[in-house]
């Protein structure tokens, strides 16, 4: 299967501080239903999980970002699963 990933910046652009973003998380989720990145001014983590966009804090609290939020760095693709594995027993 061939997965095609977007990708808004390049890392090297968060290397040298640019923080602001460019695109709408809106925007950037047209493009896929998974990923990691990040927000304005590195507001957090981004985790993009079955299309739905999370911002995590430094506590650790997982929150849906405002709708207009922007990111400078990010990538998103469009996750199928290869092989699934049923678990039939716990796992400890």
């Amino acid at each position: 299967m061939v997965a095609n990933i977007y990708q808004v910046a390049a890392f090297e652009a968060l290397r040298v501080g640019a923080y602001d973003g460019t695109t709408q998380v809106s925007k950037l989720m047209e493009h896929g239903d998974f990923g990691l990145g990040t927000f304005n001014g590195l507001n957090g983590e981004m985790i993009a999980l079955e299309g739905k966009v999370y911002r995590i804090s430094a506590f650790g609290e997982a929150h849906a970002p405002e709708k207009d939020v922007q990111t400078p760095f990010a990538f998103v693709t469009r996750f199928r699963a290869d092989h699934v594995h049923k678990v039939t027993h716990p796992l400890t």
